[in-house]
């Protein structure tokens, strides 16, 4: 019975092993979130130089380093989603979500250019809306 006891004293006296903390919140309503489109890029500002930065699905997305060690560039490739994992050192693991999706600010420009123009003058019902040029 003593030995058991010195044995369970012993393994709760040692230290655990160091752990790496993730960043990401267990709280999903603030989970870190980058958003980008095709085509465009995202400049990630870290604390220190990363010791490895991986992305899950890189169809979707890739990343690299972008003028110092310590700054990454994130584009998008294609529309989905994926996630991004940088290790900091043994201590500390970053994460976050990406999104990939469409961008829609050329079609919101062109809804809200023919609602305005169409604000603008007043038009019978039977009227038909015509581009400014006619």
């Amino acid at each position: 019975m003593t030995v058991l006891w010195m044995c369970s004293w012993l393994a709760s006296a040692q230290a655990p092993p160091p752990q790496a903390t993730v960043s990401t919140p267990a709280d999903p309503t603030t989970t870190r979130l980058l958003q980008t489109h095709p085509g465009k890029s995202l400049v990630l500002e870290l604390p220190r130089a990363p010791v490895s930065a991986s992305i899950t699905d890189d169809s979707v997305a890739d990343v690299q380093t972008l003028g110092t060690p310590s700054t990454l560039l994130v584009r998008g490739l294609k529309i989905g989603t994926t996630d991004l994992v940088v290790v900091l050192g043994a201590d500390r693991i970053e994460m976050w979500d990406i999104e990939v999706t469409r961008d829609l600010a050329p079609l919101t420009r062109t809804v809200e250019d023919v609602v305005r123009r169409r604000n603008a003058r007043s038009t019978t019902p039977s009227e038909p809306l015509r581009s400014p040029e006619e």
